[in-house]
């Protein structure tokens, strides 16, 4: 108690200026519809201000969750598109049942990642829980990302497209030609593309897809634009510098392709290793 008194002795010429500004203020605006409508402008003016930075920090806190819904809901949709889908008609014959889903994408987020390494790799924040296996493709909104290689139940280890034992069937959107994509430990953007013969026409721009040649992804996840062509004298292959349609260097969510064909698909291609 002592010490507020001392407190309000020390500072009694600040608070009586208070004091009196208030009931200036109060006077003023009792007197005045000038000064009582500036005032209450004055008032909504403050109290929206703290409002609106009230709510842009709630918001910003609630970007994460935001993130979260919208990740999910991505891949949803791409659950539902035609890619996902195997056609039945030219096989049954029948207008019954004709498409079968054959593909389903689990979201997951990007905790840790590398690109500086020659090889390179990415953890997720989901696992086994969520029905994410060993040797599962995973894409990005915008290209690929890499393979899934080992799980825990809430972790997923993956090998990152900049990995240099991680190979992908990729061809020419604008034909049939399929090859080879790899990574030569280099330029964290780029990444080659062989095995595309001389007689085929490529061009700069040209775009470069998965192929759907493997159990891994779907056909037509774009992969990059092709940036340099290199063929060297007697060499019946291209050399193709291909950029990489996701910057690798800046992901957060992404998609674990989930084939749902995968086991019939690979069972029956070991039969001919057998």
């Amino acid at each position: 108690m002592n010490k507020i008194l001392l407190l309000l002795l020390k500072y009694n010429g600040f608070i009586l200026f208070v004091l009196l500004e208030l009931l200036c203020t109060y006077i003023i605006s009792n007197n005045s519809n000038y000064h009582l409508v500036s005032l209450l402008n004055s008032s909504n003016y403050f109290s929206g201000s703290i409002y609106n930075i009230s709510n842009n920090t709630i918001d910003y806190l609630n970007l994460s969750k935001i993130n979260d819904s919208l990740a999910t809901e991505n891949a949803k949709l791409r659950s539902q598109s035609k890619t996902a889908y195997f056609n039945n008609e030219f096989i049954l014959k029948t207008k019954t049942n004709d498409f079968q889903q054959v593909y389903t994408f689990i979201e997951s987020q990007v905790i840790n990642n590398s690109t500086t390494k020659f090889n390179n790799y990415i953890t997720l924040n989901k696992g086994n829980s969520e029905h994410i296996k060993p040797n599962m493709g995973i894409i990005s909104d915008k290209g690929i990302i890499g393979i899934t290689k080992s799980c825990s139940d809430h972790f997923t280890s993956a090998y990152s497209i900049l990995h240099q034992d991680i190979k992908i069937s990729a061809k020419l959107k604008n034909g049939n030609y399929f090859g080879t994509i790899s990574w030569n430990g280099q330029d964290p953007n780029t990444v080659s593309l062989s095995e595309i013969p001389k007689h085929v026409v490529v061009n700069i721009g040209d775009i470069v897809e998965t192929s759907g040649y493997s159990a891994l992804f779907p056909k037509g996840i774009k992969i990059g634009i092709v940036k340099k062509i290199k063929l060297l004298p007697g060499e019946s292959y291209y050399d193709i510098d291909v950029g990489l349609a996701e910057d690798l260097n800046n992901i957060n969510y992404v998609y674990v392709v989930n084939y749902l064909m995968k086991d019939e698909q690979t069972n029956l291609e070991s039969t001919n290793e057998n």
